[in-house]
C-alpha cells in the first residue's frame, strides 16, 4: 500500500523563505506553528511501529560498509521521527517527515527493489514497503491538511502586505 500526501500551495515555498528576510522572529514561529499542527501525523507514524520485530532483526548485525543497521529498538525508531522545514532552492519539497534511526529505514523499505528472505518476511507480517509512515501520514492527514494550509495561507498574506 503506498500512499502520496501532497499539498502544494503556489508561491508557498517563496513566502516562507521571504519570512526569514522579513522578519526572523516570524519564520521561527511559523516553524514551530507547523511542527505544531503536524504533531497529530508525527504521533500516529510514532504509534505505528511495533515494540518487536522477528527475532532475527533484534539483535546487532552491520552492513558490509560498516554501518550499523540493527539491533532495533523501538524508542530509537520513534526517537528519530522527525518535522522539517526547508526552503532552500535545490529542495523540491518544503515541508517533510523523516526517520532518522538506520532500523526504521530499512524496516520501512526493504523489498521495493530487493526480493531478499528478510523482505519477504517483512511483507508477510507487516504489508508492502511503505508499511509505516505512509499509512499513519494518511491516517492523520485529515486533521492537519486544513490547519496547515490555514497556517501557510496567512503566511503568504503577511508578506504580500509586507511587501507593499
Amino acid at each position: 500500500m503506498t500512499a502520496s500526501a501532497n499539498i502544494e500551495i503556489a508561491g508557498a515555498k517563496e513566502a516562507i523563505k521571504a519570512l526569514r528576510r522579513i522578519d526572523p522572529d516570524l519564520r521561527k514561529q511559523f516553524n514551530r506553528d507547523a511542527a505544531q499542527i503536524m504533531k497529530p501525523a508525527l504521533d500516529q507514524i510514532k504509534a505505528s511501529y511495533p515494540e518487536k520485530l522477528p527475532s532475527g532483526m533484534m539483535r546487532a548485525w552491520t552492513m558490509e560498509t560498516g554501518f550499523k543497521q540493527f539491533p532495533y529498538d523501538v524508542k530509537k525508531v520513534r526517537k528519530g521521527v522527525k518535522f522539517k522545514i526547508d526552503t532552500r532552492r535545490k529542495n523540491a519539497t518544503v515541508m517533510r517527515i523523516v526517520n532518522t534511526e538506520p532500523s526504521a529505514i530499512f524496516i520501512e523499505f526493504v523489498g521495493r527493489k530487493s526480493y531478499a528472505q528478510i523482505a519477504k518476511v517483512l511483507t508477510l507480517f507487516y504489508g508492502l514497503p511503505g508499511r509505516f509512515m505512509y499509512p499513519a501520514v494518511e491516517k492523520a492527514l485529515p486533521q492537519v491538511e486544513d490547519e496547515l494550509k490555514r497556517r501557510v495561507m496567512q503566511v503568504i498574506r503577511d508578506v504580500e502586505r509586507a511587501g507593499s
